[in-house]
């Protein structure tokens, strides 16, 4: 039998969150089957503030604030808002569907029929970046501009029809110009001006990030992982040695992912899968061995890992403890090559995966193992590279773009 979700829609962002509950079932990246997503997600957000793994590009950021931006001088609010806003996104499918750059259009598939809209997607990282002002959910937005647009009517005026007192703005009033055609055409291209406003936002906001120093770089190499970029090894010394935290651990817990797939696939008597696994274990111990020296003086000095002050109040502490078995085990328990064969290894994955799903435990839960897709979270963690590097790339393509283009 299938599982599906059901809920009753009360509200727009009842629905998102549910919807974004989905995607995560969807997501390689997001898939978080022995509990490190909390590590993963503080490394993410502190090296790249404000993007998510379901963005895909950048102009997005200026997308959205120009539909809402033009539908607030209509004065358009509540119910409306969301209708209204609604249609101008699904009239953005199309116009970008006009370009010769199609690659990461939300909606490009479902149109009319699209659930997630692209507001939504992006609507935290406006905050983040402050190009959105208002610091509430996009239906606490919509119902708010009533109260908005009547503050505005009441200022009182001076003689020379100045308003004497100031409301603060809902988006950032240096927003550029949209373009006159944008829901005739739109191309995700940005226009140098574009490009150097979305610069100044990330740089102002956020000035120490990875993601900052990558946007004054210059440029970006294609890599699978952001510690492969020639840019790291000029880094501030702290952000660098931030990076190789980001970078040890990504590696040492890859292993747990492998040897998790490989119980799933010996429970389930699937001898692809076993031999898959059990290459990728042996490719995951020999790739180890290469990097040893360096790995084992990490892991001697973990302290200074745990003691990142963006994970200090994010890893709850059996996720801490369950890091910790498993780095004992890596460095302390002799031969590395034959952790698939190691009885408290593999006794630590399915007690983690028994403490996180219960019931629904695939190693314990015969019908849940019928239903294993033949992978489960056997990713490395890259920290959102692959959503991020294209957001990057976006934004460098602009700045050096030597003229605006129309």
């Amino acid at each position: 039998m299938s599982s599906h979700f059901g809920w009753v829609d009360f509200a727009e962002d009842h629905r998102r969150r549910m919807l974004d509950v989905i995607r995560l079932f969807q997501e390689q990246e997001t898939r978080d089957e022995l509990g490190v997503g909390t590590i993963r997600d503080a490394f993410s957000e502190y090296f790249f503030p404000g993007t998510s793994t379901i963005q895909t590009r950048a102009r997005y950021m200026l997308f959205i604030p120009w539909i809402y931006r033009r539908l607030e001088e209509q004065r358009i609010f509540g119910i409306e808002m969301e209708r209204r806003a609604r249609n101008d996104e699904i009239r953005l499918v199309y116009a970008l569907l006009k370009s010769e750059d199609t690659e990461g259009i939300i909606g490009s598939e479902s149109r009319e029929r699209l659930q997630r809209l692209p507001s939504m997607v992006y609507w935290t990282g406006l905050y983040s970046w402050k190009i959105r002002l208002f610091p509430g959910t996009r239906s606490e937005y919509h119902q708010y501009l009533e109260r908005y647009y009547r503050k505005k009517k009441q200022l009182l005026k001076t003689d020379d029809n100045e308003p004497t007192a100031v409301l603060k703005d809902n988006w950032d009033p240096n927003l550029p110009d949209p373009p006159d055609n944008l829901f005739q055409y739109a191309e995700f291209a940005l226009t140098r001006d574009e490009a150097v406003y979305l610069q100044e936002r990330v740089l102002a906001e956020h000035p120490k990030s990875l993601l900052a120093n990558f946007l004054v770089s210059g440029s970006i190499e294609d890599s699978a992982y952001f510690w492969e970029q020639p840019l790291v090894g000029n880094l501030p010394v702290s952000l660098q040695q931030e990076v190789a935290h980001a970078r040890n651990f990504s590696k040492t817990i890859y292993g747990a992912a492998i040897l998790y797939n490989l119980m799933l696939a010996r429970e389930s008597g699937r001898q692809n899968r076993i031999e898959q696994y059990e290459a990728e274990l042996d490719e995951w111990a020999a790739s180890m061995h290469a990097r040893w020296t360096e790995l084992r003086q990490w892991y001697e000095r973990r302290k200074e890992f745990w003691a990142l002050e963006f994970l200090k109040q994010a890893v709850p502490r059996l996720t801490v403890k369950f890091v910790e078995d498993w780095l004992r085990l890596v460095f302390e328990g002799g031969n590395l090559a034959a952790i698939g064969e190691d009885g408290a290894a593999r006794a630590l994955i399915r007690d983690r995966e028994r403490y996180l799903k219960g019931a629904r435990a695939r190693l314990e839960n015969p019908r849940a193992l019928a239903a294993w897709s033949g992978s489960s979270g056997s990713y490395r963690l890259s920290f959102r590279w692959k959503e991020v590097k294209k957001i990057i790339a976006d934004i460098l393509a602009g700045l050096n773009r030597g003229q605006q283009h129309a």
